[in-house]
């Protein structure tokens, strides 16, 4: 069975959804931050007792293959519940229950660092960036859901939550082209001394992700389409997953709530195929 191709989830139903929680989270931090996508908002709750967050559509009725809560300090140890049903409010069918999984994989063999690494280290010990957890499953349809957190062990007495993402995923049928690149970015501000050292004000790192989806038959090219307007139309963040259920660091360095860097088009490269250049940078 071969890998999946790259992931994007770009038409965000978290945004739309009326968003509670039990216990409710901290007033200055309320779960209704996790629909801003600055860096500076996140929700945080008041300890770590079984978290419950409810996401209701008043009666409409969305499209579900994707779950994605980025900027997360969830422990190695925490698990994550995800639930959907057919009806509002937590009612009528259950159309998907992903049961109890951990929030954050272990590293792999082959990503750990044997005699430095601490025992049971996750796939984010020692990274800097964005922890996320991610379900990724077969479409179904509901009209509410609800996510359940067990964190238990949490050394820092919260769950923090910064951006969440559900709703349908766009993966194309071929995937991206040889010669992706990725690279660290950052705002650093450099300057010499008198003495002609090199002084850095140190500023934010992000990534930046540029490929190409060389090969989009009419279907593929009319949901790319409809997925590029959505972006274009909101100016929203997204979230990118290039290496999708790898469970290893080489998902987790190309995965992130990014940004369009530049405008998209859709090149008709040749007969009824279609190809579209990506530029995105870590939001």
């Amino acid at each position: 069975m071969s890998d999946p191709n790259v992931r994007i989830l770009i038409d965000n139903k978290g945004d739309s959804a009326t968003i509670t929680a039990s216990p409710a989270f901290e007033s200055n931090f309320p779960i209704s931050n996790v629909k801003n996508p600055l860096r500076s908002y996140f929700a945080r709750t008041t300890g770590l007792a079984t978290q419950e967050i409810y996401l209701n559509w008043g009666g409409d009725t969305h499209s579900f293959t994707a779950l994605n809560m980025s900027r997360i300090n969830l422990s190695s140890a925490a698990t994550v519940r995800f639930r959907i049903w057919s009806g509002e409010n937590q009612t009528g069918t259950l159309v998907y229950d992903s049961g109890d999984v951990l929030a954050v994989p272990p590293k792999a063999l082959g990503d750990l660092n044997w005699g430095i690494d601490p025992l049971g280290a996750s796939l984010f010990t020692g990274w800097t960036g964005a922890i996320f957890t991610t379900l990724w499953f077969t479409q179904v349809y509901g009209q509410s859901a609800q996510i359940t957190i067990n964190d238990p062990a949490n050394t820092d007495g919260y769950i923090k939550i910064g951006r969440l993402f559900t709703g349908f995923h766009f993966e194309p049928d071929y995937n991206m082209a040889w010669g992706m690149t990725i690279s660290n970015e950052n705002n650093h501000i450099k300057s010499r001394t008198d003495g002609g050292s090199m002084r850095v004000d140190l500023r934010s790192t992000y990534r930046k992700i540029n490929f190409q989806l060389p090969e989009l038959r009419d279907e593929q090219r009319a949901v790319a389409f409809n997925q590029i307007k959505i972006i274009s139309d909101n100016a929203t963040d997204f979230f990118i997953s290039c290496f999708p259920e790898q469970n290893n660091e080489h998902e987790r360095n190309y995965s992130m709530v990014a940004r369009l860097d530049s405008t998209i088009s859709i090149n008709n490269n040749h007969w009824s195929n279609y190809a579209t250049n990506w530029s995105a940078v870590e939001n």
